[in-house]
């Protein structure tokens, strides 16, 4: 009895002795790559410095390799591993196998990691960090849990083709895509994943088409990149929240980068477009476009504003769209026939500041209102537009085509209406509108092109209005040949331009009995008036009638009760 009580108490205390050796093995033994067998096997133990192969006990250190770098082709098995060193160069190749750290590894800026092969490399706990290059044509590279892969600012990661298992991805260097590329959700898919770009997700020159999918959400800080010859096609699929493109975002190159989200785009702040950029899906902001880039609107916008001198190519087709309010100081080209439509049937306005140019069939949904803004030009090229509501205060410029329109405000708060003359035939060689209600006001500028100039009688019906209210207060026409002039006419529901001879007084003369004789002619007009004064200050009505037919005889029999009298003239169109 007295021999078991003595051993009764180291037993006891040997219990705590054994947890307390355990907690602490996460102070891993460094196995350091020497190279000594003089060959590049991983798998020969005289290459490491503790004469055995490395296991999930050892944090493995390969500080340099030179040209004889390390090879796994098999299974193998760290704590942690650490590529590259101080002084010289460090590369360990993946062709086979694989490799599993169950802690946080690292790629010094001298280290670079190829993974040609295999099952790729498996991160179970911590972070993979990427401060050198690495190159992936094979295999997967997979995150555990709440593990993360961070690219630094000096890391290079390019993608041959290769799938991305992580839970959260940080890209703060190049993400560079030479091939397809999948980022899918960490195992297990309910722990939180995302892809976060802080630096550049860049296609090179000449990779042809190459599309990023992942199965996480996406958020851009920083620059999406796309060279001459290649597209970029941001995918994210509808089991995600969808892409965030943060105030700041830039996509450059010369390429196209297209963007398609189940749900919507988010979109915050200054993004700067110097490549093509395609969003194929709704994109809500608010948002300010600028940039020596082209942006194809293939989808629905919310508040958005495109900077100066940024293009804008409407697609056409049945997506484009917006709610809220848009702003252009831009750029627009609208060249194929298509709709442009508002968010769930809301009323929305559009302010165009910069130059807007349709040269095809246009549908505006009857929700939108177009405001044609100060310094704005309004162009429409050809086709027929068909529009609600358009308040013109800056250039409307009607070169060709149709415009059906409800409301139309012609030169309102100091705009100008132009109208570009080619030819006799309207919607071919002059615009012409057809509105259910038409304010006129300010200035008419008319302009000839292509060599074109009109004869004696020519008439060219600007629009006409079921209300046609106003007169131009200002007046801009060319020079015609001969005794000919332009005679603008605002009547019979109708804004008409007419080429004929002025309107002239000839013949003026005082017969026997008195009476005061004058020949007047000019164009046919609806009217005209003949008004006298004594002073030239006060005029009286004294003869009108309607029509006008080009010519008539004036008689005054009562000029001989006055000392004298001053005659003037007036048709009405």
């Amino acid at each position: 009895m007295r021999h078991s009580r003595r051993f009764s108490r180291p037993i006891f205390w040997l219990i705590p002795w054994v947890l307390f050796t355990v907690q602490f093995s996460a102070f891993a033994l460094q196995n350091q790559w020497t190279g000594a067998a003089g060959d590049n096997s991983w798998f020969n133990s005289t290459n490491w410095s503790l004469g055995v192969l490395p296991d999930a006990t050892q944090d493995v250190l390969i500080e340099q390799t030179g040209t004889n770098s390390v090879f796994v082709g098999n299974l193998a098995e760290v704590n942690s591993l650490t590529l590259g060193g101080a002084i010289g160069t460090a590369s360990l190749y993946i062709t086979n196998g694989g490799l599993s750290c169950d802690n946080s590894s690292i790629i010094h800026t001298n280290g670079s990691l190829y993974m040609l092969g295999g099952s790729g490399v498996v991160i179970r706990n911590g972070s993979f960090t990427l401060e050198g290059t690495s190159y992936w044509t094979g295999g997967a590279f997979q995150t555990f849990g709440t593990s993360t892969f961070d690219i630094t600012a000096s890391g290079v990661l390019s993608i041959g083709a290769v799938e991305l298992v992580a839970g959260s991805f940080n890209n703060y260097g190049q993400f560079v895509l030479q091939h397809d590329f999948l980022l899918t959700q960490t195992y297990p898919p309910t722990l939180p994943s995302s892809f976060n770009n802080y630096g550049s997700i860049l296609v090179p020159t000449n990779t042809g088409p190459v599309t990023f999918q992942t199965g996480s959400a996406l958020t851009n800080y920083g620059t999406i990149r796309a060279d001459t010859n290649s597209t970029l096609s941001l995918v994210i699929p509808s089991f995600v929240s969808g892409i965030y493109l943060s105030d700041g975002t830039i996509f450059d190159g010369n390429g196209t980068v297209q963007v398609s989200c189940y749900f919507t785009i988010e979109c915050a702040g200054h993004i700067t477009v110097n490549c093509t950029l395609q969003f194929n899906d709704n994109a809500d902001g608010p948002s300010y476009l600028s940039g020596s880039g082209l942006f194809k609107w293939h989808s629905g916008l919310n508040n958005f504003t495109f900077g100066p001198d940024f293009h804008v190519e409407i697609a056409g087709g049945g997506g484009p769209g917006f709610s809220g309010s848009c702003t252009n100081q831009g750029v627009i080209r609208w060249p194929t026939a298509g709709y442009l439509l508002t968010g769930f049937g809301n009323t929305t306005a559009f302010y165009n500041e910069g130059r807007f140019s349709i040269g095809t069939n246009s549908f505006w949904d009857p929700g939108i209102t177009l405001f044609n803004q100060p310094g704005g030009t309004l162009q429409i090229l050809s086709g027929t537009s068909t529009l609600q509501t358009l308040t013109n205060r800056g250039m409307f410029d009607f070169e060709g085509g149709t415009l059906n329109i409800q409301n139309l405000a012609i030169a309102d708060g100091g705009g100008t209406y132009q109208a570009t003359l080619s030819g006799y035939d309207p919607g071919i060689g002059f615009g012409q509108t057809s509105a259910s209600s038409m304010a006129i006001g300010n200035s008419l500028v008319v302009t000839l092109t292509n060599g074109f100039v009109p004869t004696n009688g020519s008439s060219f019906t600007l629009a006409s209005a079921s209300t046609l209210t106003g007169q131009f207060s200002s007046l801009t026409l060319p020079a015609l040949s001969g005794n000919l002039a332009w005679h603008v006419r605002y009547g019979s529901g109708a804004l008409k331009l007419l080429v004929a001879p002025p309107l002239t007084v000839t013949n003026a003369s005082v017969l026997p009995d008195g009476t005061f004789q004058l020949d007047i002619a000019g164009p046919p007009a609806d009217a005209y008036d003949i008004q006298t004064s004594t002073n030239l200050l006060d005029w009286q009505t004294v003869e009108t009638n309607s029509p006008f037919s080009g010519s008539l005889i004036f008689n005054d029999t009562n000029a001989t009760q006055f000392n004298q009298r001053f005659y003037r003239t007036r048709i009405f169109y």
